[in-house]
C-alpha cells in the first residue's frame, strides 16, 4: 500500500481505497494456494493480473495472481506485485528498450525505482481526458489534429467523446 499510496499522492485522478470486504473490492491480490478468485488464471506458471474492461475502454475489475514457488520469498513476491500491479493500472506492455530499473522495462529487477519516465507516463495516462475511453488509432488522430492546430494557429482544440 505505501506504494501504491505514492501514486495516489502524485496523480490527481488515480484513487485506491482499502475495503475490509473482498465483496467490495474491484481489484484483488492474492497468492497461488489461496482461493482462486479469478477462474481465467487458475493453470497460470507465472505471476500474472486479468482485467476486466467495460464498452468505455473503462477498467472496472482487476484479478492479480503472484505464483509463490518462483516468488518464494517476501522481497520477490514484493517485486512482483509491484510491478503487475504498476503494468495493470493501464494494461501497460513492457518495453525491453528501457533500462532495467525502470518499471516499463521488460525485465526483473529488484531494484526497480519508479523513474521520472514512469511516472509521466503514469499521470498522462491518467489526466488527460483526451485518451479516456479512445482507442489507439483515435488518439493518435486527434494527438496529430491537435499539434497541426497548435502550431498554425496557436490555440487550444477540444475533442468530445459521444457516449
Amino acid at each position: 500500500m505505501v506504494f501504491a499510496n505514492s501514486l495516489v499522492n502524485k496523480i490527481d485522478s488515480l484513487n485506491i481505497n482499502v475495503v475490509k470486504n473482498v465483496e467490495d473490492s474491484n481489484y484483488i491480490i492474492y497468492n497461488s494456494g489461496d482461493f482462486e478468485y479469478e477462474s481465467r488464471m487458475i493453470n497460470n506458471k507465472a505471476s500474472e493480473y486479468y482485467m476486466y474492461w467495460n464498452e468505455k475502454s473503462q477498467i472496472y475489475k482487476t484479478s492479480v495472481k503472484i505464483i509463490t514457488s518462483i516468488n518464494f520469498n517476501e522481497k520477490l513476491k514484493l517485486i512482483a506485485l509491484k510491478k503487475l500491479f504498476f503494468q495493470s493500472l493501464g494494461n501497460f506492455k513492457f518495453n525491453n528498450m528501457l533500462e532495467c530499473s525502470n518499471y516499463f522495462s521488460g525485465c526483473f529487477n529488484e531494484n526497480s525505482t519508479l523513474s521520472d519516465f514512469d511516472f509521466e507516463l503514469l499521470k498522462y495516462h491518467y489526466s488527460y481526458g483526451i485518451c479516456k475511453g479512445t482507442s489507439y488509432k483515435t488518439f493518435m488522430a486527434q494527438h496529430k489534429k491537435g499539434k497541426e492546430v497548435l502550431k498554425k494557429k496557436n490555440s487550444r482544440i477540444m475533442f468530445f467523446h459521444e457516449e
